[in-house]
């Protein structure tokens, strides 16, 4: 639900992906990844037809983040992110 996903080119999550999936009656999802590279976080909510993520990306590391309904990924580099979006 979190949308954590390893990206296949790059072992040991230095390099990977964030596609949310923010299903039915679901408003809240927090979850968190530890790899070789430090901690990745992703946190979401559906409130009122605003989808709200914010992310953590560790040092060294990079995201392709795919925001809900969206086909082309935002970049992300190492930091702390928070996106929102009309669903």
């Amino acid at each position: 639900m979190a949308g954590i996903q390893a990206d296949p080119s790059a072992p040991g999550y230095q390099d990977f992906v964030i596609a949310p999936q923010p299903v039915g009656d679901l408003k809240q999802v927090e979850a968190t990844f530890q790899t070789l590279y430090g901690t990745i976080s992703v946190n979401w909510t559906k409130e009122n037809g605003i989808f709200t993520l914010r992310a953590n990306v560790p040092v060294n590391c990079s995201a392709q983040l795919f925001m809900p309904g969206e086909e082309t990924p935002r970049l992300l580099k190492s930091g702390s992110y928070s996106f929102t979006k009309n669903l």
